[in-house]
């Protein structure tokens, strides 16, 4: 079962939603491009530049990224709206089309995207979703889109058991095992993960559910197989009231953390829709003073320096000058980044000389 046969058969995005107005009312707001940070959540800006070769819009995501945006069309006459993605990915393709009709509770809004690469549809589906219940909420009750916080500095908190001794748990994927001091590795320093090894169990023939990313991780931390948890993929979000090792910990009285990469929730969200993604942005440790999926505090990293990782942020405040020495894990397509790095040709420093040292001082 190839990759091609997998993709094929994910579709485009298309949601629909009644919403009790006229259809000149909703039309109106759809209508003005400038308008759309006001009813689409987790958008921050949308400014609108008419040049010679045509309407562009400029979005500013909660995330602190941009999405640049060519108008193709606003059809007053029916009354459809017509946009594309031109930047800063390199999409294959991209078309979005809001149109709205009337229907005999008000109008009915229909939000469609088509797009290449597919994989983008997890993405793009609840996002719109959002929109059309963002647009509901400000032409019905005048209730414009969320707004999210100011960033603030992360706070690390211990992690142990009701005696007070901690237990951590580890895990790292099968292709950098070997890169551990602790399974001879001899490149990267890492005297803390050592450290773990030597006084806790290494499970060394340990089978995963899924190979991809997400469902395994889903696994593990909720002990389902993948057709209880719903996780088949990367990009589908873990449920947020799915049952969780750590929450059956914490509720028993055990101190919880998670420090590192979790990807529970989609890491491409650049409306920031996912409470981790949120959390890395503001530096939040917990879910607004809740814990979350059972942990008291979580501070998490990613590939590299980048992304909506407590990490990423700390990497930009105390070294800016080695954000680009790791190279992205995904391409200007979007698409898995195929090219290996470092001395050891797996995804990490492209350029070794640079960081040697750096792991070493942040505690690996």
């Amino acid at each position: 079962m190839g990759r091609d046969w997998f993709y094929d058969r994910l579709v485009d995005v298309r949601r629909e939603l009644v919403i009790a107005a006229s259809p000149d009312e909703v039309w109106s707001v759809v209508a003005a491009p400038e308008r759309q940070a006001e009813w689409f959540p987790g958008m921050v800006s949308s400014v609108v530049e008419e040049t010679g070769e045509g309407t562009f819009r400029t979005i500013e995501t909660a995330a602190g990224g941009f999405i640049r945006e060519e108008v193709m069309g606003v059809d007053h006459g029916a009354r459809r709206f017509e946009y594309r993605i031109i930047g800063p990915f390199r999409l294959e393709h991209h078309l979005g089309r809001i149109t709205v009709v009337p229907d005999p509770c008000g109008s009915l809004v229909t939000y469609e995207q088509e797009l290449e690469p597919k994989a983008l549809t997890y993405v793009l589906d609840g996002a719109v979703a959002d929109a059309l219940n963002g647009l509901r909420d400000l032409v019905v009750g005048g209730r414009k889109s969320r707004s999210w916080v100011e960033p603030k500095r992360a706070r690390l908190v211990g992690v142990g058991a009701p005696d007070g001794e901690a237990h951590p748990v580890c895990h790292d994927r099968p292709a950098t095992l070997r890169c551990l001091g602790c399974n001879g590795g001899r490149i990267a320093r890492t005297p803390v993960v050592d450290g773990l090894a030597a006084s806790g169990v290494r499970y060394e023939r340990a089978h995963p559910q899924n190979v991809v990313c997400m469902p395994s991780r889903a696994t593990m931390l909720t002990g389902q197989h993948i057709r209880n948890h719903g996780v088949w993929m990367n990009g589908v979000p873990l449920p947020a009231d799915a049952p969780t090792v750590a929450g059956l910990l914490n509720d028993a009285g055990w101190r919880t953390g998670l420090f590192g990469k979790a990807h529970f929730e989609p890491f491409l969200d650049p409306f920031l829709r996912f409470p981790q993604n949120r959390m890395g942005v503001t530096g939040a440790t917990n879910e607004e003073g809740r814990p979350h999926r059972g942990f008291e505090c979580m501070e998490f990293a990613g590939h590299g320096s980048g992304g909506l990782v407590h990490y990423g942020g700390w990497m930009r405040e105390h070294h800016p000058e080695h954000m680009l020495s790791f190279y992205p894990p995904l391409d200007g397509t979007l698409d898995v980044n195929a090219d290996g790095g470092g001395d050891t040709g797996l995804p990490g420093p492209s350029q070794p000389c640079a960081t040697r040292d750096l792991p070493h001082r942040l505690g690996c």
